[in-house]
């Protein structure tokens, strides 16, 4: 079932927690390896629900966002609460790269993920390093680090909840 529980944004999580987000998001690629090394390749075509991603786009779109979150988390720690740039992740998922191997992708991701947290946890030892912030110009927010360590960590498990769901719905 799809975890349809939106993420709260005012919410500011412990130390504690963050690191456990951490952690979620290090365990990343060990977790997609586990779903999918006995994926058939016709597998990257299922879905979590009808007209949702495939898993393939939700691998590749992983990748992206964690692309974009770790450029959004430097801009906060280099800049003064800079305005990022917005991306449509549904016109990305639309995009030509989307039909490739997922193989460049999971690469991606190792290296991207173990640079991102080592980063992450430097930032929780400074302790006013969470509360930099950047703005988004969609919702008008700024964002705090420490809640953007969080969401990233809910949208990790949100996207792996949906390729389970997406091979169960197989099964």
């Amino acid at each position: 079932m799809e975890n349809q529980n939106p993420f709260d944004w005012k919410y500011s999580p412990s130390l504690n927690e963050l690191l456990q987000d951490v952690v979620e998001l290090q365990q990343l690629p060990a977790n997609l390896a586990s779903l999918l090394k006995e994926l058939p390749v016709e597998g990257l075509k299922y879905t979590y629900r009808d007209g949702g991603w495939t898993i393939g786009q939700i691998v590749h779109h992983l990748a992206d966002s964690c692309m974009n979150n770790f450029i959004r988390t430097k801009l906060a720690l280099v800049e003064d609460n800079p305005t990022i740039k917005p991306w449509d992740q549904d016109d990305w998922a639309a995009e030509l790269d989307y039909t490739f191997s997922i193989e460049s992708s999971y690469t991606t991701l190792i290296g991207l993920i173990q640079r991102w947290s080592l980063l992450l946890l430097e930032i929780m030892k400074r302790p006013e390093l969470l509360l930099k912030t950047f703005h988004h110009p969609e919702t008008k927010e700024d964002i705090p680090l420490n809640t953007f360590i969080h969401f990233n960590a809910w949208h990790v498990k949100r996207h792996i909840a949906h390729i389970k769901q997406a091979i169960d719905n197989q099964i």
